[in-house]
């Protein structure tokens, strides 16, 4: 599991309530670096509990014969990372009013297993499950030698392939593998998200900002050509 993110002592929220660093987190493009404090707060003070309460959940229904599906504990990080991933991009659902609790540490720690369980259900029971293509490679050249023979570049404009030559290999493995198995936001593979950690060295959790960064940057070099 990965280390802290943050020390408390450097943390200047760490004397707010939960709920006040969601409040942060929802006026992030105000103060990005306020919300990313607060962000980095929260995963902090709930992380550990959340890990457990997914590891329960994977131990506990490890049943394939019932579901037809086989549950790794392992997976819990994971799922705990995304759920955390979708906290960030939408911090102001939380409503204490609807809470079983007065006590806002509780009631915030119960919304965010919810999230988690949520989570846990898209990965282990989306209604259409991705074919995994298991001799899907990795293309660790600098160059992007593998660039002609990837499926989805024909869904894409030669713009498109030509920008992603600009990109770092990581992210530009990592975004490509998103772009085709994942078009509609769901999970990578198991087998796919495996890969790509032994192939390019990376945590789990960091895929996902991989991609982002990796769009971010597509959006930028397009403007800059366009004049934005």
């Amino acid at each position: 599991m990965p280390g802290p993110l943050i020390s408390t002592s450097e943390n200047p929220y760490k004397d707010y309530n939960a709920e006040d660093l969601l409040v942060i987190l929802s006026m992030g493009e105000d103060d990005p670096e306020e919300a990313k404090l607060a962000f980095m707060e929260l995963v902090g003070r709930f992380r550990e509990e959340l890990v457990r309460y997914c590891m329960t959940m994977c131990n506990t229904q490890a049943n394939p014969s019932k579901f037809q599906v086989v549950f790794d504990p392992k997976d819990a990080v994971d799922i705990v990372w995304n759920a955390f991933y979708q906290i960030k991009k939408n911090p102001d659902n939380f409503d204490l009013k609807k809470a079983n609790t007065n006590d806002i540490e509780k009631a915030v720690e119960a919304y965010l297993k919810g999230i988690v369980k949520t989570e846990f259900k898209k990965k282990y029971f989306s209604v259409e499950k991705i074919k995994v293509e298991y001799d899907y490679q990795i293309d660790t050249s600098k160059e992007g030698v593998l660039m002609p023979t990837r499926k989805i570049l024909t869904e894409m404009s030669t713009e498109v392939e030509e920008a992603l030559t600009y990109l770092p290999m990581k992210e530009r493995e990592i975004f490509l593998a998103y772009a085709e198995f994942c078009p509609n936001g769901e999970y990578l593979p198991r087998e796919i998200s495996q890969l790509l950690q032994e192939k390019l060295d990376v945590a789990p959790s960091t895929l996902r900002v991989y991609r982002d960064r990796a769009k971010k940057k597509l959006i930028e070099r397009f403007d800059k050509l366009n004049g934005k």
